[in-house]
């Protein structure tokens, strides 16, 4: 949530807002065996921020948007007992007054606990799941992410009514992550999904 009033037309705004969260990683059924031998986690509750700068009116009109945002969150729930640090970078354009696409590009950084938490192996888990030991003990570069959308309006008019929405996102685990035997073993550096929706705006 935007807690500065940004204007309309052509200039710059500035972006400041909170943000709340659940991280929902492993809390639930777990497709493979050996990660589901380690164990549930708890959901993580986090709470945190954002501050941003936005320019209407870059490249192809007065209507594009360039965005550079930076978003903290923390957990209070004691689970992963860290932080995620996630600096982004967004361009949005309309094509017509019917379409809008836009691309992006983010990475996320963690805390030390949040990797020990999601991404290692003690070994009593090791024990239980077949999977090989593994400590991470500091923070780093987890994952970066691209993302593409577009948005097509059902009224004939991007700015009010309904639209169709689709969108995708590659994201790709880096370094310590990357070789924690949860994704290098038995997962996958690299994650794609894709999703498509109803919009409506007024």
């Amino acid at each position: 949530m935007n807690l500065i009033p940004s204007r309309s037309g052509p200039g710059t705004n500035v972006e400041l807002g909170v943000i709340g969260a659940a991280r929902l990683d492993r809390t639930s059924k777990v497709d493979n065996v050996q990660v589901r031998a380690l164990g549930k986690i708890d959901t993580a509750w986090e709470a945190g921020g954002y501050v941003g700068i936005s320019r209407t009116g870059v490249i192809t009109s007065d209507y594009d948007t360039l965005t550079v945002r930076v978003a903290y969150v923390h957990d209070l729930s004691d689970v992963h007992d860290s932080y995620v640090v996630t600096p982004q970078v967004n361009y949005a354009t309309p094509l017509s007054t019917r379409t809008l696409v836009s691309v992006g590009a983010s990475a996320d950084y963690v805390g030390k606990g949040y990797g020990r938490t999601y991404f290692a192996v003690t070994p009593a888990g090791s024990l239980a799941s077949g999977l090989r030991t593994y400590s991470i003990n500091d923070s780093g570069w987890k994952r970066y992410n691209l993302s593409a959308f577009v948005l097509q309006s059902l009224s004939g008019d991007l700015r009010r009514g309904f639209g169709l929405g689709a969108g995708v996102l590659y994201g790709r685990m880096l370094g310590k992550y990357k070789r924690s035997p949860i994704v290098s073993d038995v997962g996958d550096a690299d994650q794609l999904a894709a999703a498509v929706g109803l919009t409506y705006t007024f």
